[in-house]
């Protein structure tokens, strides 16, 4: 009689263990369960990159909202800042991991990114960067990178045209920059003379340099930067009459360009995001007084790449990994796959800039 009690008390435990540990498995990945999906955000939103961080994290809210109404399941975005500063951004990172216990986590500006992917390899949780920085996911297996490289085409471009003898490279002197400014060095044909002049984030005056730049009398002028340094250059340029159409990078999207009275861009070029070719995803943004801005619309799109990845598994990041690295998951251009490096790799348009207006260039 014992004997049985016994059996029947374990038969009881071993089913009740076994329910309740099908509900705590199932209850990430079901709506239903109440539970909602975390996501972690690391982004300036204090210092000089904060207009971009601001814009960046309200894409992930939006899309966190978007992706809540299309599906059901609630969502908990956890926002820390970096501002722009790697050491912070480890720190913030590696709360958002360890404490928070966030599975994936999205990143911006490159610096940051570089610092916090080892971080995200040491906890084998998941990093997905809209950093522009070569290399990034190089030797990671936990690190991905969702970006449009366009200064890969601008070496490419400059070697169209034959008037474009001599080149000036005019660039931040940061992780970014320096990638940006030897890759495009290395890729221009050795027929042409390249000269490349750094300046610091923190630039309040380059006339100095500028002075060296209109000496070497280039045929064009690449500019690679962001941030109030970005817009000194470009007035400390325009001071000492470089007359050489440049070539820039997000003209139209970086906050306060093409509006900064100091300057006159028409005629230049710039590379930028095409529009939002899905017409779901670009309704439900401007239905939803959503920004037309590259920071808001690619973090936009990582969080949903997020989102999918760990609501279409289990929840944790070592399926959400196979999952981001073997799907082909909705984006806001068409469908996004990463390669075996762990980057999407898509081209931005080629624009030339009229009347503060950047018009593509056919």
């Amino acid at each position: 009689m014992n004997n049985k009690i016994i059996i029947t008390l374990v038969v009881v435990i071993v089913i009740t263990l076994g329910v309740v540990w099908y509900g705590q498995k199932d209850s990430k990945a079901n709506p239903a369960s109440g539970e909602p999906i975390k996501i972690g955000a690391v982004y300036a939103i204090t210092g000089p990159a904060a207009k971009y961080g601001e814009l960046s994290v309200q894409g992930i809210r939006d899309a966190a909202r978007y992706f809540e109404e299309i599906t059901g399941q609630k969502v908990e975005v956890l926002v820390e800042d970096s501002a722009g500063d790697p050491k912070q951004g480890v720190s913030a990172a590696t709360k958002l991991y360890n404490i928070d216990q966030v599975e994936v986590v999205l990143v911006g500006t490159s610096a940051v990114s570089a610092a916090i992917a080892p971080v995200a390899e040491s906890t084998q949780k998941i990093l997905i960067s809209d950093a522009a920085l070569l290399g990034l996911t190089r030797d990671k297996a936990y690190t991905f990178q969702n970006f449009m490289p366009s200064l890969a085409s601008i070496a490419t471009y400059i070697n169209t045209q034959a008037d474009w003898q001599k080149v000036a490279v005019v660039y931040i002197n940061d992780e970014f920059g320096n990638v940006w400014s030897e890759k495009i060095k290395t890729d221009i044909t050795s027929s042409k003379t390249v000269e490349t002049y750094a300046f610091e984030k923190d630039t309040t005056d380059y006339r100095t340099q500028s002075l060296k730049i209109k000496q070497f009398d280039p045929q064009v002028v690449v500019v690679i930067g962001y941030g109030p340094a970005l817009n000194q250059v470009l007035a400390d340029l325009e001071l000492n009459q470089i007359e050489a159409p440049r070539i820039g990078y997000l003209a139209c999207t970086l906050p306060g360009v093409t509006s900064d009275t100091r300057f006159d861009l028409g005629g230049d070029y710039s590379y930028e995001y095409p529009l939002i070719s899905v017409d779901r995803f670009g309704n439900w943004i401007n239905k939803n007084s959503g920004q037309d801005n590259a920071f808001y619309t690619v973090a936009f799109e990582n969080a949903l790449l997020a989102l999918s990845a760990l609501s279409e598994t289990n929840g944790t990041a070592l399926e959400a990994k196979d999952y981001l690295e073997t799907k082909a998951i909705d984006g806001l251009w068409g469908e996004v796959k990463f390669n075996s490096d762990r980057v999407v790799n898509r081209e931005l348009v080629l624009t030339q800039i009229n009347n503060g207006e950047c018009v593509p260039v056919k």
